[in-house]
């Protein structure tokens, strides 16, 4: 698997997964959509805003997860020296912890006024499709990659396993954004385990209650677990309102990027 632990082969197989899920989620929502399409201009402004993320991530956190696993083997407070498991086993173990972690990182950043200035940008989009994946500040990007980094160090995560997360994470994360109509008994046989659009499009609802609910990325059980699931059938979901109320859902990158510095216009309680 040393191969698998490689920069270069590291950069090409996620990228390779986040064009191919662009590609399916676009092609998906262009010829079998659940709402009406987003205009175009909206999701290129999105990709502009993640290859900045990207770029400014290099640039002030010149280092991987990955090589955080392999750099820090000898360190105390690696707690759970998960490198010493079977990959089989430490493999989805990581994958589970992982996707815990970042349900609570997404509730942290709901709760906290500070940091919901950020995710606001985010939850601001005023329509739903796999691009709203790529709305995220910069500073919530480093945010989550110190948080990340902060359980790879302490816990002693394996490489192969966080490889596997952050693939599976940025697929996911497109495909339960996508504006993807999924038959409706599917859709609730699989929302049991995974986070699926229509579950997740919930969250993106403008009221409130739905706001602070249905946080999970991958894995649906935390919400069921913790108590945070809510439903809304789906002859609603077709025509509810989504993003902040009294937001205008300003897409160019600029109000992006200067959006989490304006003063608050709709709380997240």
């Amino acid at each position: 698997m040393s191969e698998l632990k490689g920069p270069e082969f590291q950069t090409v197989l996620r990228l390779a997964f986040f064009l191919g899920g662009m590609l399916l989620f676009h092609l998906w929502e262009r010829t079998k959509p659940f709402r009406s399409p987003s205009p175009k201009k909206r999701q290129l402004n999105h990709l502009a805003l993640t290859i900045i993320n990207s770029l400014l991530l290099k640039f002030f956190i010149p280092f991987s997860l990955v090589f955080l696993a392999l750099s820090s083997e000898g360190f105390r407070l690696n707690l759970l020296q998960m490198k010493s498991f079977s990959l089989w086993i430490s493999l989805p173990l990581t994958i589970i912890l992982l996707d815990f972690i970042i349900y609570w990182q997404h509730r942290l950043f709901h709760v906290m006024p500070l940091l919901w200035r950020l995710h606001r940008v985010h939850h601001g989009d005023q329509y739903f499709d796999f691009s709203t994946a790529l709305r995220f500040h910069t500073l919530e990007i480093l945010l989550s990659f110190l948080i990340k980094a902060s359980i790879v160090i302490f816990l002693g995560l394996p490489a192969e396993g966080i490889i596997a997360f952050e693939i599976l994470l940025n697929f996911s994360a497109m495909f339960n954004h996508s504006n993807a109509n999924i038959p409706e008994k599917m859709d609730i046989l699989l929302s049991k385990f995974i986070v699926t659009p229509s579950f997740h499009r919930v969250h993106h609802a403008t009221e409130s209650q739905f706001i602070n609910s249905n946080f999970g990325f991958c894995l649906s059980f935390w919400d069921h677990l913790f108590l945070t699931h809510k439903t809304i059938d789906n002859v609603t979901q077709h025509v509810m309102d989504i993003g902040l109320k009294k937001h205008k859902g300003e897409s160019d990158l600029l109000s992006l990027l200067i959006e989490p510095f304006k003063e608050e216009r709709q709380s997240r309680n």
